[in-house]
This record gives structure tokens, sequence and C-alpha cells, in this order.
């Protein structure tokens, strides 16, 4: 791997280690729906986990159109330090995680957000698993790298 690129795949999964919160955008009928949501990642940031309940539009539009895209950032508080600041595009496909999956999936999601704990045994809610197709990593404010997940792994 490029030396450039193996110093990308780091800050991806340092972003994807330090920030627990990504917006959720997904397609309705007739226009997009975004949502914040709370996320963990497994298989080596090729897999984002996520908890909704299956009564939201987001779990509704997934069913229609798996296609989803996640925005997860880290902003500064002021404008001074823009130029510092970047953000992380990832695109995949999404879908209920399987159960021969989900206890192991459902274990990194409480392991992140603990305190989710009850509500992931809630029947009315639904653990999803976004497949990344892509990754889209954005420093400096206008320096923009796609990368493919399996990069994460060399």
């Amino acid at each position: 791997m490029q030396p450039h690129l193996k110093k990308i795949g780091q800050q991806i999964l340092q972003l994807l280690d330090t920030q627990q919160f990504a917006v959720l955008a997904t397609a309705g009928a007739t226009e997009p729906h975004a949502s914040i949501i709370s996320i963990a990642y497994t298989d080596n940031g090729s897999c984002i986990l996520f908890l909704t309940p299956m009564q939201t539009r987001k779990y509704q539009n997934i069913k229609r159109n798996p296609n989803v895209s996640l925005v997860i950032d880290a902003r500064p508080a002021s404008s001074a330090a823009i130029q510092k600041s970047c953000a992380l595009t990832i695109r995949g496909k999404a879908r209920d995680v399987l159960e021969k999956d989900r206890k192991r999936f459902m274990a990194a999601f409480i392991g992140r957000h603990p305190s989710l704990k009850t509500v992931s045994a809630d029947p009315a809610y639904a653990l999803i698993a976004v497949k990344v197709r892509n990754y889209a990593f954005t420093s400096s404010l206008h320096r923009v790298t796609n990368i493919h997940p399996k990069a994460l792994m060399a």
C-alpha cells in the first residue's frame, strides 16, 4: 500500500474509534432522509453497526432501498481551526444483521454503547449492519481521498 493511503487508513480507523455517532442518509420514496445514529464497527471497519426501532422512517427506507450513506466527522469548535477538521463519508448497503452474526455484532455494539443494552433486547429494535463499499475521507477542508475498505486491512 502507498504510504499516503496507509496514513489515511489509519486516520479512518482513528475516526471510527473516537466518534460514536454518525449521520445516516437513506432514500425515501420521494425524498432523502437523514438522522443521527449511534455506531460501532467490526471487521476492521468494513462493517458499521447501528440499532434502530423498526417503526422509524430510516428502517422503512432501508427495507425499500438498502443503499445508504453515513457521515462521521471531527469538527473543531471554532472556525479558526477548520483546517484541522476531517470527515468520513461511508457508502454501503444496509441490512438486518443475520442471526448467525447477531451475538458477535451485538457484543461489538453494546461494548461501544453499554447504555443501550436494555434497548438492544427490545424486539421492536433491529440491529443493522452496513457493509462498506467505499470511504471518502476529507481532510484539510478540500482534500478528498476515496479508499476501499480492504485497504484498511493491508
